[in-house]
């Protein structure tokens, strides 16, 4: 029988699979049909706009109304599968109503993100190691990432392929959803559903906790800044690589990060926490300064797999240290924020580093991020370093 842990991990990685085939599928047809990096970025801001609209209300409503997510999960992975097949269906010539398309299958996504958050935390109370937990739930959401470009680009020359595995994963993501995740618990009254309100308490539950609270803002922030991923084509025009390859660029990305997810010893990361996410903050940005000096195909690979892998190190530690300090009772609301902080830096950062590249070109506004990334990461430990030497993770509200 397989765990309830694994029906969930199967769950979140083949929708995640299938919604990035999507995602680079809808990138690479607005880059065939534009040519531009703003309207690529656009995307980002797309994706931005709907996640920002989700997270307005969603994380209020999932902790108070969403106690078992199971139906809900079902509709929401259907939905995405049936709205997936009417993009590549009737969409694809149109660059227009593929940002708005994409924004609208996002808006669905965020959603289905806050309910897998309160499944997680629902195990994490049951007495699941929250190393473990944060861990593999990076592995699996990587891998999909890394599996979704790279099918991409081994069959985006048979324009069939792509939308049909991108919808079949959608749709088969609900079957993994495990019943036995769905345990009940009473909200607290204080809860009431209203616009922003998820914001409103889940920032105030995650301040509760400065060190998580302070790591979160910190990594989004500097992912907002450097937004590597938008200028992926762009490095492929420029060096003559044919943008085929853009798929190959993102599952490299994603390869770095799985390899390192599945390997950081928990005890490592229970103590020097702090250490790996100064590390790994400094280490984005010194190999996105060198993405300019990279002009053939390997080269580009090598450097962008070793720039996911240190940003697979600040992903697993901020979500463990997120496991292990928040309650599930608000595990719901908490999760609109770091959705929304996830989504500035990532959708949201590609639409800032597309008009950065636009006005700056591509190595200032590399270099301009990358800068950004290494002293973050320095200030970070020299901080923390001072108020506290042996500063650790605490799972108890100031």
């Amino acid at each position: 029988m397989i765990s309830p842990f694994v029906r969930l991990l199967l769950s979140r990685g083949t929708g995640a699979l299938g919604f990035q085939m999507l995602a680079v599928w809808i990138g690479f047809r607005i880059y065939h049909t534009t040519g531009s990096a703003v309207a690529v970025g656009g995307l980002g801001l797309s994706f931005f706009a709907a996640n920002a609209l989700a997270v307005g209300i969603g994380g209020v409503c999932v902790d108070r109304w969403f106690h078992r997510p199971f139906r809900s999960l079902v509709v929401l992975q259907t939905a995405l599968a049936l709205g997936a097949g009417g993009v590549f269906l009737f969409l694809s010539e149109s660059p227009v109503a593929l940002l708005f398309a994409g924004g609208a299958l996002a808006l669905i996504r965020q959603f289905r993100s806050l309910l897998y958050a309160k499944s997680l935390s629902c195990l994490a109370e049951r007495g699941h190691p929250t190393a473990n937990l944060a861990k593999w739930n990076v592995f699996t959401w990587q891998l999909a990432l890394f599996l979704g470009p790279l099918l991409f680009s081994r069959f985006s020359d048979f324009p069939a392929v792509v939308p049909a595995l991108s919808t079949v994963f959608l749709d088969s993501s609900a079957f993994f959803v495990p019943q036995e995740t769905e345990a009940p618990a009473r909200p607290p009254d204080a809860i009431r559903p209203g616009w922003i309100d998820s914001v409103v308490v889940g920032w105030r539950s995650l301040r509760e906790y400065p060190l998580v609270f302070q790591a979160w803002i910190l990594d989004a922030a500097v992912t907002l800044f450097v937004g590597a991923t938008a200028s992926f084509p762009f490095l492929l025009t420029r060096s003559g690589i044919p943008p085929e390859e853009l798929g190959m660029l993102r599952a490299a990305l994603a390869l770095g990060s799985v390899c390192v997810s599945s390997l950081i010893p928990d005890a490592l990361m229970r103590r020097h926490g702090v250490s790996l996410l100064a590390v790994s903050l400094c280490g984005v940005g010194a190999t996105t300064a060198l993405f300019p000096f990279a002009t053939t195909l390997p080269g580009l690979v090598g450097l962008i797999f070793f720039a996911g892998a240190f940003d697979g190190i600040s992903v697993v530690v901020r979500d463990e240290w997120l496991l292990r300090s928040v309650p599930r009772i608000r595990m719901g609301s908490v999760a609109a924020v770091t959705s929304l902080l996830i989504s500035i830096s990532d959708d949201l950062g590609e639409f800032e580093s597309g008009i950065a590249m636009h006005f700056l070109g591509l190595p200032a506004a590399l270099g301009l991020g990358a800068l950004i990334s290494i002293v973050a990461g320095a200030a970070f430990f020299i901080m923390q370093r001072a108020r506290n030497p042996t500063v650790s993770i605490r799972t108890e509200p100031n």
